[in-house]
């Protein structure tokens, strides 16, 4: 019986028909390439953040837990440094810039380079200060989030 069960879940894992190709799925067996609408999509989901929240004055707080897991919510929140009021949110939204304050110019996206795995290599200029910013990207219930964050070191 044993031998018979083991063939049927290996027949299964092998037989389910292109399971891989859905963003949930691709994003969690860690695929290293996505589909061409997939990296629309995240790519559309970084710019919009970036463009709108990370170096606009848009309000992070309203959209971070429509773009952001609990994963990286926690990781924002454990890195904010200031008094905060007990269940307030709190996020060190800083950590998705430069740390640079008061550079000679203008914040904007400058280009975003798509490093596989979800990873996504974000280039923009903060304040006028140059920087870069590493960006992980998973699908959850069939929506980009990100997941991950590796800030600037540049400073």
């Amino acid at each position: 019986m044993n031998k018979l069960a083991l063939l049927l879940v290996t027949l299964m894992a092998f037989a389910t028909p292109k399971a891989y190709a859905t963003p949930e799925a691709c994003s969690i067996q860690n695929c290293l390439s996505q589909s061409p609408q997939q990296q629309e999509a995240c790519t559309a989901i970084i710019k919009d953040l970036y463009s709108n929240y990370i170096l606009g004055t848009g309000d992070f707080y309203a959209v971070a837990r429509k773009m952001c897991t609990p994963k990286l919510l926690k990781y924002l929140s454990d890195h904010y440094e200031y008094d905060k009021e007990p269940g307030q949110d709190c996020f060190a939204m800083w950590m998705f810039r430069t740390g640079y304050q008061d550079g000679p110019g203008a914040s904007k996206l400058l280009k975003i380079v798509p490093k596989g795995n979800g990873w996504f290599d974000v280039y923009y200029t903060d304040m006028g200060w140059n920087g870069k910013t590493s960006v992980r990207i998973i699908y959850v219930s069939g929506r980009p989030m990100f997941d991950e964050i590796i800030p600037d070191k540049s400073h």
